[in-house]
């Protein structure tokens, strides 16, 4: 009882502060609370490695694009696409850590078509490359 006690402290204190925090200041919480954004965002986290446009995430959020990119941005703190790619080189960053699978297959998993691609994405978000992920 206790436990859920805690669960339902927490959960209304993030209400709280969403609701009361400044826009830049609220990150992907915000966006999550926005209707028509969280329907992007869920898009992206349950099918990560399909390669989306703004067309098209704007569409499930029923918005225009440059309304959607804008409030995308205003909510998450990163363009859609900028989102959407960085969430892609944070799976392939854990797949390296967990798995003994090459780079290449990693980079394939996650939607790119070639390795060097990969690296060049990979080292430009997180500024080691993907070969170095696997030994930290």
């Amino acid at each position: 009882m206790i436990s859920r006690l805690i669960d339902v402290l927490v959960i209304r204190a993030m209400r709280i502060w969403v609701r009361t925090a400044p826009p830049e200041e609220k990150g992907w919480l915000a966006a999550l609370a926005d209707a028509r954004i969280s329907r992007a965002l869920k898009a992206i986290h349950d099918e990560p490695f399909r390669r989306r446009t703004v067309a098209e995430l704007a569409a499930m959020a029923g918005m225009s694009r440059s309304n959607f990119a804008e409030r995308f941005s205003t909510l998450v703190g990163a363009g859609p696409l900028h989102y959407q790619t960085r969430w892609r080189l944070l799976l392939a960053s854990d797949m390296l850590r967990r798995s003994d699978a090459r780079v290449s297959d990693v980079a394939r998993r996650v939607g790119y078509d070639s390795e060097a691609a990969f690296s060049r994405a990979f080292k430009a978000q997180f500024g080691i490359p993907p070969v170095m992920a696997r030994a930290s």
